[in-house]
């Protein structure tokens, strides 16, 4: 697990090392499409998409 790094650090990070720490717990996208003619719904689509790293396998 990666340590905690308090608020007021004001160190910089690579963004390589910050999708590291999010996909290594994992992140859901979630987004939602409304095709509609005349202000009447007419389709509405939801997407969800569940994104995290893959664990390494040693042979």
């Amino acid at each position: 697990m990666v340590p905690a790094v308090p608020a007021d650090d004001t160190r910089r990070i690579a963004l390589v090392d910050l999708l590291d720490r999010v996909l290594g717990g994992g992140v859901v996208i979630t987004d939602e499409i409304t095709l509609s003619l005349a202000d009447v719904e007419m389709v509405r689509i939801s997407l969800r998409n569940k994104a995290r790293r893959r664990p390494h396998r040693y042979r």
